[in-house]
């Protein structure tokens, strides 16, 4: 079964994603296995804000939302697409959009107060709002002495990668394994 969602354009194809963990893992041998997208929250406010010198000032911010551990941060915007996928590349998750949204908000006051120093609360008014889907690659990495393999997370849009264990081991069960 597949499914519509809306997803930040990747920019690391599989080929690029293997490269990549080549040159910084050069003791083993890494192979995409499959691709997740991951949830998050986006919101696009406006907001407002005293500035001491220049008076008030209006600016526009982009928030995201860990739909899965529910930490909040204030990005840069990004270009999205819809797309179809399978169903089990999607990671689930239970969006409550009101709790979303304020933890955008409170997200985007902490930046605000601490960048702006500012002693006011900003006004901030929400222009649009939607789930959005993050591309990961998964990569398995065989170690080149056959000692066994560790996986790998990749970012498909930044490139950023953590390894998913940290001990190798010699079967392949999931990503729970090792």
């Amino acid at each position: 079964m597949r499914v519509r969602i809306d997803a930040v354009r990747q920019n690391i194809s599989p080929v690029q994603a293997e490269s990549n963990i080549r040159r910084v893992c050069e003791d083993f041998v890494p192979q995409v296995q499959k691709k997740l997208y991951y949830p998050y929250f986006w919101a696009e406010f406006e907001y407002s804000v005293n500035v001491l010198i220049k008076g008030r000032k209006q600016f526009n911010a982009n928030c995201v939302v860990d739909l899965i551990n529910r930490v909040a941060a204030v990005t840069d915007s990004f270009e999205s697409e819809s797309i179809l996928v399978p169903t089990e590349f999607v990671l689930r998750h239970q969006a409550n959009t009101e709790e979303a949204i304020q933890l955008a908000k409170s997200s985007l006051v902490q930046q605000v107060m601490l960048k702006m120093k500012s002693l006011l609360y900003p006004d901030i008014k929400i222009m649009q709002h939607s789930v959005v889907y993050k591309p990961f690659w998964i990569l398995k990495c065989e170690s080149t002495n056959g000692e066994g393999h560790i996986r790998v997370l990749l970012d498909a849009v930044t490139g950023g990668y953590e390894i998913l264990n940290h001990t190798p081991c010699r079967e392949s069960v999931g990503l729970e394994a090792c």
